[in-house]
């Protein structure tokens, strides 16, 4: 793909002036050349995920989130929805059905809505540096997609819930 200038608007500039112009060429160029690396990185890395990405590319996985993230931050950002609880968390159609088969007969000496509060402020806390939010039953984030719904899902399954559940658990119930 050959790169077109047209010298002939800098030739009447004196030395320093072409020098400096010249320069601002190269550096457009690369930044140009950086946003569209990045932008190919994000685009697999939604597609495939970011591991499947990095070996695609032949670059460690560190460096596709970089990408990722220099990306998002250099195009305009809309929301898109990664999913519904159901498709990223087998077990309950929604978190509270999740929720309350975890419990199972726990259910009943357990505050769950608390639970399940604090269930909520956890994956929305663990999401948060990669742009997703949960927001009713429904997965929201950043567009283009930054993630696969394979690593939001083990994100969350790294929660501890048993450890918030046992935050919750209502003695003499």
């Amino acid at each position: 793909m050959p790169l077109t200038i047209d010298w002939t608007e800098y030739d009447n500039l004196p030395p320093r002036e072409m020098y400096d112009a010249v320069g601002k060429i190269i550096d457009d160029a690369k930044a140009a050349v950086a946003a569209k690396r990045a932008e190919i990185a994000a685009d697999l890395a939604a597609q495939n995920g970011a591991q499947q990405a990095a070996d695609i590319l032949g670059i460690s996985g560190t460096r596709v989130y970089q990408l990722v993230a220099r990306h998002k931050a250099n195009t305009a950002e809309t929301t898109t929805e990664y999913g519904v609880w159901d498709t990223a968390i087998p077990g309950g159609a929604t978190l509270r059905a999740g929720l309350l088969a975890f419990l199972g007969d726990a259910a009943a000496t357990t505050d769950v809505d608390a639970v399940e509060a604090d269930y909520r402020a956890a994956i929305n806390q663990a999401l948060a540096p990669i742009g997703v939010t949960l927001a009713g039953d429904m997965l929201y984030g950043p567009h283009p997609r930054t993630m696969a719904l394979a690593e939001i899902t083990a994100i969350i399954e790294d929660i501890d819930l048993g450890e918030i559940v046992a935050r919750h658990d209502e003695p003499n119930a």
